[in-house]
């Protein structure tokens, strides 16, 4: 069996055993939980959500212009500090 094959095999079981899951829940929160959020609008939060977070952090970079210079693991976390001063992170 050629390699892209098994892998196909394997996510075509890890699908059906995922849906199967789904279908009989575990716990009362995990019901409420995917009432919430339909299925197909999850994909749609996340870009929501994405779209927030940059515009965040580009008013952050606005904000503090020396930040664009510092290294990315340096600047994330200047970033994660600007927004919880700011409140938008707790």
């Amino acid at each position: 069996m050629k390699a892209h094959e098994k892998i196909t095999s394997d996510l075509s079981k890890l699908v059906a055993s995922s849906q199967k899951t789904e279908l009989q829940p575990s716990s009362p929160s995990s019901t409420t939980a995917s009432a919430t959020i339909p299925q197909t609008n999850q994909p749609d939060n996340f870009r929501q959500q994405n779209n927030e977070q940059n515009k965040l952090y580009r008013h952050f970079l606005v904000e503090d212009a020396e930040a664009a210079k510092l290294p990315s693991k340096e600047r994330h976390e200047k970033f994660r500090q600007w927004k919880t001063k700011n409140g938008f992170e707790s």
